[in-house]
């Protein structure tokens, strides 16, 4: 398969004493019982991870009431893996077919699961967010309020960045090997991008300003505001 768009990345992976670390600082912060949202992959392909199985087992025995979920392109799930991973304790799999149609192998292994498990999300360009500006022929820059700040997103070099489409992780106060992820969180830099994308001023900031996903609150979102 294709992408529709290619960047240019760095090859790595984290290393597992970093992702088990950071999973323990989480747990002793005190968040373990909390049902909130862990995602095992960031701009990269979790399936080519022979330790995702096990990564996220590892996490489910920590966060019993988590939603832990991946994206991935499908390329190279099976129904072995895809079987392993439920067991493990994966909540969900979102599948990303970049080339507008869904593959037959795809629809095999997905046919009759929920849709709430195993979702297939085909793109086409203009479903395509441009990565805070990273793809400049992509979308209109939005400009209202964005909470995907909000987000703790910690790229596979243990950099927490400001949000998941900061793509060359621009936004960062640190490294987790240098600092706790709770200093990470509460760096003031990134708090004043919090505070300001929260009230809409997206034209403040670099970065941001570039960015077309819409990012808004799903509670705004009802009530007619985004």
């Amino acid at each position: 398969m294709v992408s529709a768009v290619c960047l240019p990345k760095d090859k790595g992976g984290m290393s597992s004493k970093m992702f088990f670390g950071i999973v323990d600082e989480l747990h002793d912060i005190g968040h373990r019982g909390c049902r909130y949202q862990i995602g095992l992959h960031m701009y990269n392909e979790p399936l080519a991870d022979v330790r995702l199985t096990e990564f996220v087992r590892y996490t489910r025995g920590k966060f019993p009431n988590a939603g832990i979920y991946i994206h991935t392109n499908g390329d190279l799930l099976t129904p072995e893996l895809f079987s392993d991973l439920l067991d493990a304790g994966l909540t969900r799999m979102r599948i990303n077919q970049y080339d507008g149609a869904t593959s037959k192998h795809v629809t095999a292994i997905t046919d009759g699961v929920e849709r709430s498990i195993a979702r297939v999300k085909s793109f086409r360009r203009q479903s395509i967010c441009n990565r805070a500006g990273a793809l400049r022929k992509i979308g209109k820059p939005f400009v209202r309020m964005c909470k995907k700040a909000h987000q703790c997103v910690i790229n596979w070099r243990g950099d927490l960045i400001l949000c998941c489409n900061d793509y060359f992780g621009k936004i960062s106060p640190g490294n987790v090997t240098d600092k706790s992820v709770l200093e990470l969180w509460n760096d003031p830099m990134l708090q004043h991008y919090r505070d300001e994308l929260a009230n809409g001023c997206r034209a403040k900031l670099p970065l941001c300003r570039e960015c077309n996903i819409r990012g808004g609150n799903p509670e705004l979102r009802k009530k007619g505001r985004r």
